[in-house]
């Protein structure tokens, strides 16, 4: 949300919409302004906006900690997999019937 809709909503910020939806113009005339400005609207928009701005920044940040927390642990989690992960095939094993393949660090990359 932009801030001349949150004060047009707010604190009554006196503005006309040309066209609908996001893409509409705004317009303003200089004396409904003047007179807005005078009876204290940019005061009380600012008085009675903290709340809302608060709240909007807090889940802004919220997201921007989520979205850091799984850009972070993207890397780690491919990392884990690689080194937990069996490698290539290497050697065999044939030992009481089972047949068991390693990989070069003598993981175990599956048994039969």
């Amino acid at each position: 949300m932009r801030s001349a809709e949150r004060r047009e909503k707010i604190a009554g910020l006196p503005v006309r919409r040309l066209g609908r939806g996001r893409s509409a113009r705004v317009v303003a005339f200089t004396e409904e302004l003047d007179e807005w400005m005078a009876s204290g609207g940019a005061r009380n928009a600012a008085s009675e906006a903290s709340p809302a701005l608060a709240g909007e920044a807090r889940k802004r940040r919220l997201w921007l900690v989520a979205a850091g927390l799984l850009a972070g642990a993207a890397p780690v989690a491919l990392v884990l997999i690689r080194l937990l992960a069996p490698g290539d095939p290497h050697h065999w094993t044939f030992s009481d019937g089972v047949l068991t393949v390693l990989d070069a660090r003598g993981k175990v990359c599956w048994r039969n």
